[in-house]
């Protein structure tokens, strides 16, 4: 299901129309987008968590040494014991 698939779900379950779902779920991605920038962490209930996290530096697997990779932030999402459950059970 991609974004545009979700807005017209949301529509048709709530009697909305599409442009009123979109700028709602635009800003609502906003809203994280902006949080996550700031490395804020982002816990929707029942949902899951999305979080920054800092890539750490790699090694070489036979040597040990370190290797010089540039640093990078990446967005990390960790599902909540009930979305693993619906979907473990589905």
């Amino acid at each position: 299901m991609n974004k545009s698939q979700i807005i017209k779900a949301v529509a048709n379950n709530f009697g909305l129309s599409k442009n009123q779902v979109k700028s709602t779920i635009n800003e609502f991605l906003d809203i994280i987008e902006e949080q996550l920038v700031e490395s804020t962490s982002v816990t929707i209930q029942g949902f899951g968590t999305f979080s920054v996290i800092k890539w750490k530096a790699s090694r070489h697997t036979k040597t040990g040494e370190l290797i010089n990779t540039p640093k990078r932030k990446f967005v990390k999402f960790k599902p909540s014991v009930n979305l693993k459950r619906a979907v473990q059970w589905q």
